[in-house]
């Protein structure tokens, strides 16, 4: 059975204040495969150091999450 998964992505500072939040619209996912999903950087970000979670809800009793850190220019 498929997938449909949707989130969001957190540009966060480095005091850990939201900067600016990015959907992530529903992508389908099949059992045992990748999915990559592109998104667009917000062009409002302030030059700076932020940490960017993405944090997918697949339907499940948690959400799934990821963290890089972003340099913006």
């Amino acid at each position: 059975m498929h997938v449909l998964a949707k989130g969001r992505l957190e540009f966060r500072r480095l005091d850990n204040s939201l900067a600016i939040q990015v959907p992530i619209a529903e992508f389908p996912t099949l059992p045992g495969a990748t999915r990559k999903v592109m998104i667009e950087i917000p062009s409002g970000l302030t030059p700076g150091d932020y940490v960017v979670l993405a944090l997918i809800d697949f339907g499940g009793a948690e959400l799934v999450a990821g963290q890089i850190d972003y340099q913006a220019k």
